[in-house]
Order: C-alpha cells, then structure tokens, then sequence
C-alpha cells in the first residue's frame, strides 16, 4: 500500500476516534468549498481507488471506541460535496462510486425458482476507477425464495479483475431489458453497499468477500438524479444525461473517457495545506526499527501512562499492553502477526499519536 494511501487510513480513523458523530455533522454542515474539503475529497478518492473492497470494508467496520462511523463520516462528506461542489453531477458521481468500469454482457441465465430473475456475467473491459477489481465466483442461488444452495456453476472466471455478475430480482424489470443483452458494452458506476444493507436491484458478489455486495442504484439515485449507467453504442457514449455537460455532442468512448480523467485529475492533482494532519505529528513518539521483523520499540518522551496499540488498516486492534512506567521505551513482539502495514496508536488521557508501521 503506498504511504500516502495509508496515511489517509490512519487520518480517517481518528477522526472517527476524536470527533462525535453530532460534531461531525455540524462540522460538514456548513462547510464551503475550500482547501480543506477539497484535500478531503482527495483523501477519500484515493483510498477508495486504492482497493474498493478493503476501502468498503473499512467504511462499514465500527469497533466499540470510535465516536462517530467511517460511513457517516463518508455520508456527511458527500452530502455537503453534492450541494457546494462546482459541476456538481459529475463530481458526486467519481465520489459516490467506488468503481468505475467498462463492461461487456457475456452471458444470461435465468435464476431457479419462479422463473425470477437472471444472472449476468459481464467482462471488464476497461477499469476509469478501482485498481483491484473482484474475481468472479460461482453465485448461489436460492431454490426457493427461502433456501439458498450452492448450484453447479454457471460461469467462473479464476482470473481477477475480469467480470462482473449481476443478479436481477425481477425477470421482467425495465432495467433488464436494457442492461441484459448480450454483446452489449457499458460504462457502469458502482457503488458497492454490504450484503446486509437495503435490497437493491444488482447484486455483486466477490471472492474476496464471505457473501455478495449489492450495487447501489446502478441506474439511477432518484434523490440526487444522476445515472450510474451508460450504453456504449458503435463505440459512442450515449451521455443523454449529460453527466459531463456536453449538451447534444455525444462523444467517442476514448473522448469520453479522457474527458472523465479530466475531472479525476481536478481532483487528485492539487496539494492542499489547510488540513489539520496533527494526528501524524509523531515528533513525541519514536518508533523503530521500521521496517519491522519481530520486535518493535516504542519510546516516549514523556514518562506517563499510556495505552500502545497496533492496529490494521481497518482500524482493528491486534495487540494492545499498556506503558512501562519505569522507563519511556516499551518493546512488543510482532512475530505472530503477518507482514504488511500497519499503524502504532499510543494514547494516554492527554494526546492520542499514531504512527506506521511495515511488518515484514
């Protein structure tokens, strides 16, 4: 995982740490479109295109110390992002989608019981957003409305990141007949909601997951109105929405797709200085040595008590022992946890510091 991808992991816990959800809410609620918020939305698109699937599993974790939820933290960000931001159709759109992919539908089978429904299996044909894209697997499919079994399968791809499958609930929904023909091309934005969240109308479902993602209103939010779904037609994006403000002029696929990147790079490619980053002020704490094999020492400048964790990109602590008191540098074995990184939390009634950490 690049640092700066990990460092924005450890800005987005503490906040989730520090700050109340009212205070959260408060805080966004009037928010101008300024430097701050604009690195914000940098942050969050990073993380979020690094690897969706660990950046929605953090967005849904919530352990019992964190004062307000990483999804609201989210939530509240986009909201205020939709009403202040510029353009603000295309730019809630990159934010509210953690994928954004080029599709081709390959393959249709009618689900089992009462003839509702149908799976459908598209390859990836071009990736815009999500670097790590989920592998397909045999989805199960219920036999009754109340029983769900593993079938024989339908399709497998043992490959990553080369198809996507959806599951329509509906055999004979209008948004079938539209997206289920096969050898059509689409450009698809992907919100990815847990297995437990609302029903929606397409169910992901992934290897990387113990069950299936729903994909949230993949043709249109009827709150905001904006389409998450575009037919590609004799290579021609059939942008009736214009979702990139190009009125009547429909654009080529690659003309499409460049303008998009355009507005991506709006996003990524500014350096803002406004935001408080105090929670990686680290200048109080040592750690070392780091790269790390089997210990790590921790020193303190200040004798005092405190609490030294270590914690995944998730937020979840792995080993947790409190200070040694007698003297300010603290050792902890980390042979038993696998290689990868991970950040230090060291908190006491005064500060709370992180710091990060590769295990190798």
């Amino acid at each position: 995982m690049p640092y700066e991808t990990m460092l924005y992991y450890i800005w987005w816990n503490d906040w989730c740490h520090n700050y109340e959800d009212k205070e959260t809410w408060n805080y966004f609620k009037n928010k101008s479109f300024d430097d701050e918020f604009k690195e914000m939305i940098k942050r969050l698109y990073i993380t979020q295109d690094y690897n969706p699937i660990l950046f929605v599993e953090h967005l849904f974790y919530n352990d019992t110390l964190m004062k307000t939820s990483p999804y609201c933290l989210q939530y509240y960000l986009n909201d205020r992002l939709y009403y202040i931001v510029p353009e603000k159709q295309i730019h809630y759109s990159l934010m509210k989608s953690e994928i954004i992919v080029r599709i081709k539908t390959t393959d249709i089978v009618e689900r089992e019981f009462d003839g509702d429904g149908y799976i459908i299996t598209s390859e990836v044909q071009d990736v815009i957003k999500g670097k790590i894209i989920p592998t397909c697997k045999d989805i199960t499919i219920p036999d009754t409305p109340d029983e769900y079994v593993r079938p024989e399968p339908y399709f497998q791809i043992n490959e990553p990141g080369k198809c996507f499958q959806f599951v329509f609930n509906n055999k004979y929904s209008e948004d079938f007949l539209e997206f289920g023909q096969i050898g059509n091309e689409y450009i698809v934005f992907i919100d990815l909601v847990p297995f437990y969240a609302d029903s929606h109308p397409f169910t992901l479902c992934t290897d990387s997951l113990n069950n299936c993602y729903y994909i949230s209103k993949i043709t249109q939010d009827p709150y905001f109105g904006i389409y998450y779904i575009f037919l590609i037609k004799n290579d021609i994006v059939l942008d009736y929405n214009f979702l990139l403000n190009y009125g009547d002029s429909l654009l080529t696929y690659n003309e499409w797709r460049q303008k998009l990147q355009e507005k991506i790079d709006e996003i990524l490619n500014k350096n803002y200085t406004s935001v408080d980053d105090n929670i990686i002020n680290n200048s109080d704490i040592s750690v070392y040595p780091n790269p790390a094999d089997d210990f790590i020492y921790i020193k303190n400048k200040d004798l005092i008590d405190y609490t030294i964790s270590i914690n995944n990109l998730l937020g979840q602590q792995l080993i947790v022992k409190k200070s040694d008191n007698v003297s300010n540098i603290n050792h902890i074995d980390i042979s038993e946890i696998p290689s990868g990184v991970y950040f230090i939390v060291t908190e006491s009634a005064k500060s709370r510091k992180v710091v990060p950490i590769v295990i190798r």
